[in-house]
């Protein structure tokens, strides 16, 4: 009896330390830093487990993945992809040194295609150049349809320095939740610093 008890309460004890294990942890609106990206969230956001094979991208949502994300990736260096394949057949596009602005565009909209196994289909607008603290860069906007026919809308930020790729990427639910955040989120993107690596 008291080993069926003892087994009981080990039982109990595993299931509520599991119960107390999140996947998300929280980003407090203060200036932080990934790798060489500085950024300055004005309100919480929350960091998603994102294991990304090859670089230390993150990934930050307000709403759940689904409905608005933020991918941040630091210091992509050439022959480096944003994304692990889903698929051998479907090889995700690398970067290369010195890629001009449309060439990061391709490189984004094919990233998000073959995320979606290639049945995306990803349309860029809106390629302008900004300033990052001194720095040239730039943005632009994407469209598409996730896999579930969800209409998405993105903001990309792109600046290279020392060779390496710097990107921001907000994506979100197209219907409402995009423009919920777009204020903020152009807020953050102009808060960007690229420290040197």
């Amino acid at each position: 009896m008291k080993t069926i008890r003892l087994i009981l309460i080990m039982t109990l004890m595993v299931l509520f330390s599991a119960c107390a294990v999140t996947p998300f942890t929280l980003v407090e609106p203060a200036p932080i830093q990934v790798e060489e990206i500085i950024l300055t969230p004005s309100t919480s956001w929350n960091k998603v487990n994102f294991h990304n094979e090859g670089n230390d991208s993150q990934m930050w949502t307000k709403d759940g993945a689904i409905l608005s994300v933020m991918f941040i990736f630091p210091s992509l260096e050439p022959g480096e992809a944003m994304f692990k394949s889903p698929s051998k057949e479907l090889p995700m596009p690398a970067y290369e040194a010195g890629m001009l602005p449309n060439e990061i565009v391709d490189l984004v909209k094919t990233s998000f295609k073959n995320l979606g196994g290639g049945q995306l289909s990803v349309t860029d607008s809106d390629l302008r150049p900004q300033d990052v603290a001194g720095e040239t860069g730039f943005r632009f906007s994407i469209d598409f349809f996730d896999l579930d026919g969800l209409a998405k809308k993105g903001d990309v930020l792109a600046v290279q320095k020392d060779g390496n790729l710097n990107l921001l990427i907000y994506s979100a639910a197209k219907l409402h939740y995009f423009d919920k955040y777009a204020t903020e989120v152009n807020q953050m993107f102009n808060s960007v610093r690229i420290a040197s690596n």
